[in-house]
């Protein structure tokens, strides 16, 4: 029989797939056994965050050149009313984090610098997919690229052990579907 740390461990390996405390272990194990694979994760991870943001600030910078100032806090709102949402939806829900759950040694290092709860779902994934979509009428290769590092930041958080498979599944399809509104909207 496995043991968990926590009631939300074992919660977390129920439903779907059985993700058993083993497998886990085993996976956080494996990727943290490649420190030059961590590094890239990691900085590919910030460089696709910075990318996502400095597109959707690209396109509001050049709305408001073009004063299109009235389109340009209707694109604003329509992301902004969303990203509220999630944010406040982590907090009532406060979900705990991969590195909360599971005694993982190979995860310590999270405790200390990174926060408690509010893992579901990922604001990050989230915020990729619903810019990519939003962006997707006015520039399929800028939509398309943002939605492409949404996905490879939930493997990056997943195997980081920073969020869950659900966290960040429920995240894209949050932001895939405030983003379609937001584009009927517009």
């Amino acid at each position: 029989m496995i043991e968990y740390k926590s009631e939300s461990a074992k919660r977390e390996s129920e439903g779907g797939a059985v993700i058993t405390k083993d497998k886990m272990l085993n996976l956080y194990r494996r990727v943290y056994s490649m420190p030059k694979f961590v590094l890239t994760l990691k900085v590919l991870g910030a460089l696709s965050v910075f990318y996502v943001a400095g597109v959707f600030l690209y396109g509001i910078s050049v709305l408001i050149y073009y004063r299109e100032y009235a389109y340009a806090l209707c694109l604003t709102s329509v992301a902004a009313i969303p990203f509220i949402a999630v944010s406040l939806m982590r907090t009532l829900i406060n979900s705990p984090r991969p590195y909360e759950v599971f005694d993982v040694p190979e995860l310590e290092y999270l405790k200390m610098c990174k926060k408690s709860g509010k893992s579901f779902p990922s604001r990050h994934v989230f915020s990729a997919f619903l810019i990519g979509v939003l962006w997707l009428p006015y520039s399929v290769p800028f939509g398309i690229t943002a939605i492409i590092l949404g996905a490879f930041m939930a493997v990056e958080r997943v195997l980081l052990g920073i969020h869950f498979i659900k966290d960040v599944l429920v995240g894209a399809v949050i932001g895939v579907l405030s983003g379609t509104i937001g584009v009927l909207i517009l």
